[in-house]
């Protein structure tokens, strides 16, 4: 599953109407990003590679802080007590701020969402050499605290967010208030979860294939057959009479003209003429006495 390009992705989030920034980890290693918010996700693979270490940082202007809520969160379990893979949030710009989960994140359970207590927020995401699994995704949000000003939207929760953030199919708020009385497009996936129709496309794409290399083998081996036929073959030496399967085109030609093809019947017929001829020298009239005589 993990040959799947990058351009597949941007085809996929084309169909959508996705009003944040998309992004990927394995892609933007080590970046460090100004947000209004941000979906990141762990791999643009539908699993995550082996032997990763990278950090992403996340900032918004002053007076705001950021929110972090993993949507989608799936690692290598503890292997005895230990996480193999992990995750860590950091509250600031780099790994050497305080850590906001108590513990390293690996396996299945991971808290909904963690809040920084400055401008920014770091992410820092390790595997092994060994098992991977489908990853993580993470949605950023920049949040200010009430009253919210002009241009903002105040959720249930007390934040304020960007109003472009409201009805547009992610629950930047935490409490999806700004999700709350939406219109929203029927062909629009609002859960912003494309794993589903990465392994439909997949699937899609591993078909087409499978059925392209059953014509070309038809195809050839067509080609095959035709040629065989085209190709001539060394003149018989000897022609059993009593052959017991037919003579087709394929197994026999006329020897002076390439093409004609004797039938069985025609080729006893021949043989027969052949046998009743005198041999060269020999005299026709005795045989014609003797056949009198008797």
């Amino acid at each position: 599953m993990k040959f799947i390009p990058s351009w597949i992705f941007l085809l996929i989030n084309m169909t959508f109407v996705v009003s944040i920034k998309l992004d990927f980890l394995d892609r933007s290693c080590g970046a460090s990003v100004s947000i209004t918010a941000l979906l990141l996700d762990s791999a643009t693979n539908v699993q995550y590679d082996n032997n990763v270490n990278c950090t992403y940082t996340v900032s918004v202007s002053s007076g705001c802080f950021v929110v972090a809520q993993f949507r989608r969160f799936k690692l290598e379990y503890k292997v005895h007590g230990v996480c193999s893979d992990y995750v860590n949030v950091y509250d600031g710009s780099s790994t050497s701020g305080t850590k906001l989960n108590s513990e390293a994140l690996c396996g299945e359970t991971v808290a909904d969402n963690y809040t920084s207590s400055s401008t920014s927020m770091t992410i820092h995401f390790h595997t092994d050499s060994s098992a991977t699994s489908s990853g993580f995704d993470v949605l950023f949000t920049k949040a200010c605290t009430a009253p919210c000003g002009s241009g903002s939207f105040s959720c249930s929760s007390g934040i304020c967010i960007d109003s472009s953030l409201k009805c547009d199919y992610y629950n930047n708020c935490g409490d999806r208030s700004d999700e709350s009385a939406c219109t929203y497009n029927d062909n629009t996936n609002n859960s912003g979860d494309v794993t589903t129709l990465i392994v439909g496309l997949t699937v899609g794409l591993g078909c087409v294939f499978i059925i392209a290399g059953v014509v070309v083998f038809f195809l050839y081996r067509h080609y095959r057959w035709k040629k065989f036929l085209r190709t001539p073959i060394t003149e018989m030496t000897q022609f059993r009479k009593k052959a017991t399967y037919p003579i087709t085109h394929r197994y026999y030609r006329d020897g002076i003209n390439r093409g004609y093809y004797q039938s069985v019947a025609s080729i006893e017929e021949t043989n027969t003429v052949h046998s009743d001829e005198p041999k060269s020298g020999e005299d026709p009239t005795p045989m014609k006495d003797k056949s009198e005589k008797e």
